[in-house]
């Protein structure tokens, strides 16, 4: 696997993390992985989508 792919890996298990956390579905992964590609971290994108949350 390459460094890329264990990198998006880890960015949706921590999204799907965050989201069960909070009680929030995340599914769509292609649509999830815009802001991995634009550098942002699966907080950022999370509390980005579901500002609510954030504290």
């Amino acid at each position: 696997m390459e460094d890329k792919e264990l990198d998006l890996d880890m960015y949706w298990h921590e999204l799907k993390r965050l989201g069960t956390a909070h009680g929030e579905n995340i599914w769509d992964k292609e649509a999830w992985c815009e802001p991995f590609y634009e550098g942002k971290t699966a907080a950022d994108a999370f509390y980005e989508e579901f500002p609510e949350h954030k504290k």
